[in-house]
């Protein structure tokens, strides 16, 4: 019999430890495939974001290149009609009364459009936000259910993806009044090295009561856009001139942010748009007008309700509200809506 410390009984556990490393090299293959594939997952959902965020900055680029360069070349190619010359006074006494005031509030060829008068509006534009700090609540299954009081948060309106808005407004021509459909594409960035008073629980203990923001979040902002599209109730000011406007509106719709959340240690993160809640606006606003084209300077107060529902590690929901001042410019083509005249 061969001795037990022997060769020939050291060779067979030698063949048995190959055959268990064959398993397992077989069982990490598996597995690495299985993280591989999650990994080729999530950065396809990566890159179909970056290019719905790159797709959307070029279509408002060119919405807005549609509709400034029409206006822009028409300013160059459309002359401005003199007032007709005054008729004479038994031309002038044979006309109605009716037709009297129509020929006087004509001739809106030189941008003399009286605040009553039909048309619409198709503009695009930049700006600045500043958005007011506010509480972020987090909840989720396993014991996670903390308040983070008073985030910081900034806008950085001219970094990429930068600040800008569409919009489509049309007039009353009996009244001056409108209706606008606004679309803002806005951004928070939380300050995520700022020291914050935190409340509640976490992993089923009390959290730590001041902490930074970073020690509990990784990622937390809205970045791919604090989007709000809206529909807004517009009045023309008495306040005018031949070339300037006035207007104030209220609006209300849903806030449509891209979210990205992640806490600290979590395997992943959210990163996508969603519906999240309503939103509201209040703004007052200057016009000023050239033939076919305004430019506008406005002002926007925003208040917008998040319920974020998250998609990765243990799901669960975050909540906040960015309350923010807007300070926006831009220009737009006009359409002029001539009423059809009655006969």
């Amino acid at each position: 019999m061969a001795d037990r410390g022997g060769p020939a009984h050291r060779a067979w556990p030698g063949h048995h430890r190959g055959a268990i490393g064959l398993g397992d090299m077989t069982s990490m293959q598996t597995l690495q495939l299985g993280t591989a594939g999650g990994r080729a997952g999530a950065s396809t959902r990566r890159l179909a974001a970056r290019w719905l965020a790159r797709s959307t900055e070029l279509a408002a680029l060119a919405a807005f290149l549609a509709i400034t360069v029409p206006g822009l070349l028409a300013q160059g190619t459309i002359a401005i009609h003199p007032a007709e010359p005054a008729e004479s006074a038994g031309e002038a006494s044979a006309e109605s009364p009716g037709e009297h005031a129509r020929g006087a509030n004509g001739g809106a060829h030189a941008g003399r459009i009286s605040a009553g008068e039909a048309e619409i509006f198709i503009g695009a534009y930049g700006g600045a936000p500043y958005t007011y700090r506010s509480d972020v609540r987090l909840k989720r299954p396993g014991g996670d259910d903390f308040t983070a009081h008073k985030v910081g948060w900034d806008g950085k309106p001219f970094v990429d993806p930068i600040y800008y808005g569409l919009r489509v407004t049309g007039w009353s021509g009996r009244a001056p009044a409108g209706a606008m459909f606004d679309f803002t594409h806005s951004k928070t960035y939380s300050r995520l090295d700022e020291v914050v008073s935190f409340t509640g629980t976490k992993a089923g203990e009390p959290i730590t009561p001041k902490a930074r923001l970073r020690d509990i979040y990784r990622r937390l902002e809205f970045t791919h856009g604090h989007n709000m599209l809206t529909l807004n109730a517009l009045y023309r000011l008495p306040f005018r001139t031949e070339r300037v406007r006035t207007y104030v509106g209220v609006g209300a719709g849903i806030a449509i942010p891209h979210a990205e959340v992640r806490v600290q240690k979590d395997p992943g993160r959210t990163y996508e748009y969603q519906v999240v809640g309503p939103a509201f606006q209040a703004l007052i606003g200057l016009e000023f007008r050239v033939p076919n084209i305004s430019y506008f300077l406005e002002y926007k107060f925003t208040f917008a309700s998040y319920n974020v529902s998250l998609t990765h590690a243990a799901k669960g929901n975050l909540w906040t509200r960015l309350v923010s001042h807007q300070v926006i410019g831009g220009l737009g083509w006009r359409i002029a809506r001539r009423p059809a005249v009655a006969k």
